[in-house]
């Protein structure tokens, strides 16, 4: 076997050599990049310490809970129609060409709402965006129109069982009440803090000037009709008054914790799977990339020794 792929090597045309040559070679990048990927989530979910929102410190954290919607109304699903606090959506139609065939996405849509994680201490709002997530629920089925027919499903039941139809359905969710892994940048925004007053009256200013009529009505105590150097000065101290009684109202209000895509790069996941079981799912993703790169680095360059030194 192994003076056959020698004599292929040797003998092939260059096309084909460096065809096979540049798969490989790729096949052992992506594996590589694919360990090092892994690895590196098992070692963040390892090593992060899990918290308690109300007691987190600012920064990488990790908060285990329940996942509900940040409003009144859950969000809704657009292939079934399920409510939920997180979705991820694709459509896919069935594409043939010669004697090919492939799956191609014509829809895709990810939940960007963001939705609330409670431990028993607090609640916690986690922007969804640029997470890698993990739900409990995925659901695959198949149809012939762009869209599901109906809600609920598409098709006949025969498709539905046989997995035949034009088009393929995946949808991905976090139910309501769902157990919540989460690791990403714990922000907390405390009422009032966030501007200082100097920033609260120029934005109260700005605001009033979108109307002027208003503005000259309030300000223009001589009515010359244009708001003078005086009067101006007038409308500032009256525009941080309005700041300041918006911070003494704002200051009742609990802080608002937040969660989100860190900021310098590290893993941001949601997951309902617990800590040890993402952490064992990640350990055995980089173990299955390693063998892959152990396989095809080496094949590589030695296919390139080979061919090199047969010249």
């Amino acid at each position: 076997m192994l003076a056959e792929w020698h004599a292929w090597i040797v003998q092939a045309p260059p096309g084909d050599f460096w065809l096979w040559t540049g798969l490989t070679t790729g096949l052992a990048l992506f594996s590589g990049h694919g360990a090092r990927r892994a690895l590196r989530r098992a070692r963040a979910i390892e090593n992060t310490p899990t918290s308690k929102i109300r007691s987190a410190a600012q920064g990488y954290v990790e908060l285990i809970g329940t996942g509900h919607p940040a409003g009144d109304a859950p969000v809704i699903t657009p292939l079934t129609g399920s409510p939920c606090c997180w979705y991820h959506c694709k459509v896919e139609r069935y594409v043939r060409s010669g004697k090919h065939s492939h799956w191609k996405t014509v829809r895709e849509v990810v939940s960007e709402t963001p939705l609330i994680l409670r431990d028993g201490t607090g609640e916690c709002l986690i922007d969804p965006r640029g997470a890698e997530v993990h739900p409990r629920i995925r659901q695959v089925w198949y149809g012939n129109s762009v869209m599901p027919s109906s809600p609920r499903r598409s098709g006949t039941g025969f498709n539905w069982l046989t997995g035949s139809g034009r088009y393929r359905y995946t949808e991905e969710r976090l139910d309501s009440g769902d157990p919540l892994y989460a690791l990403g940048e714990f922000v907390t925004l405390k009422a009032g803090a966030d501007e200082d007053l100097h920033a609260a009256t120029g934005r109260i200013l700005r605001a009033w000037k979108q109307d002027p009529q208003t503005l000259q009505h309030r300000f223009d105590a001589d009515g010359d009709g244009r708001i003078d150097a005086e009067e101006w000065e007038q409308a500032r101290a009256e525009a941080r008054r309005a700041a300041v009684q918006e911070r003494l109202t704002r200051a009742d209000q609990p802080p608002l914790h937040t969660l989100g895509r860190p900021r310098d790069g590290r893993p941001f996941i949601l997951s309902v799977e617990g800590q040890a079981d993402l952490g064992r799912r990640y350990r055995w993703q980089a173990i299955l990339w390693t063998i892959a790169f152990i396989l095809s680095a080496p094949s590589a360059a030695w296919m390139l020794l080979v061919r090199l030194g047969s010249g």
